[in-house]
């Protein structure tokens, strides 16, 4: 693993962002995240009904970075995005999907958070469907946040764009 992709670890915690979705919150860490930016639907969004999920394509640097709403691809209803909306840019952790990143559309701006083993419990009642991109979800200090499964998510991305 490439030092851009290794976790920022200092005395046992993860610096983490809990990302704010609509109905949730995931929670990614920080080395993942490439860039946080506004997005404006009117321009970039271009949505289809084979992948409700798919948002559209925002412009970065070079690249057409698609956009998802990760609530959708976890079958929950995909609502139009508020005026506060950001993309979260992630870093691809492999080379399944080409340009090597991809958007999360969030419902406001992401927190960073320092995190512990100490605050963190598996949710065992949590309950996704078999092709939810969800790793688990957690119990931490009154909230609920959802570690999303990365790779699962750039799979499923490379086998929408081919």
């Amino acid at each position: 693993m490439s030092d851009a992709h290794k976790l920022s670890i200092d005395s046992g915690a993860l610096y983490s962002l809990l990302v704010p979705l609509e109905q949730m919150r995931l929670i990614v860490p920080r080395d993942c995240v490439a860039e946080v930016v506004g997005w404006d639907a009117a321009r970039h969004a271009r949505r289809d009904a084979h992948t409700p999920w798919l948002m559209g394509k925002l412009p970065w640097g070079d690249v057409e970075v698609p956009v998802i709403s990760f609530e959708g691809l976890c079958g929950i209803n995909v609502e139009p995005p508020a005026h506060r909306a950001r993309v979260v840019l992630m870093r691809c952790l492999g080379d399944a999907f080409s340009p090597g990143y991809f958007g999360i559309l969030t419902a406001g701006f992401p927190q960073l958070v320092r995190v512990s083993a100490e605050v963190l419990v598996a949710d065992e009642q949590s309950n996704w469907p078999a092709s939810a991109p969800v790793l688990c979800q957690l119990r931490m200090v009154g909230q609920s946040p959802v570690i999303p499964d990365l790779e699962l998510l750039e799979h499923q991305l490379a086998e929408t764009a081919a």
